[in-house]
């Protein structure tokens, strides 16, 4: 049976709009992948979600993880 459980945790290092307020890791069918995930209201009556991004796991510096986005080209 493969590992299906990951985390996120509230981004401290935020300092611009555009990085993630979340991030963290997951694993499904063995491989990781790293989460970053906004806060944001619907338009229509201000219910609260949380937008997620997904891509491969790779080992990143810290910047990397606070701005939520691969600095190399062709990463996702």
């Amino acid at each position: 049976m493969s590992k299906k459980t990951g985390y996120l945790i509230a981004n401290k290092f935020k300092t611009k709009p555009d990085q993630p307020d979340l991030w963290g890791k997951i694993t499904i069918g063995g491989s990781e992948y790293a989460i970053s995930g906004w806060q944001s209201h619907t338009k229509d009556g201000g219910i609260p979600y949380i937008s997620l991004a997904v891509r491969l796991f790779r080992r990143q510096t810290i910047q990397e993880q606070i701005d939520g986005s691969p600095k190399e080209k062709g990463v996702d």
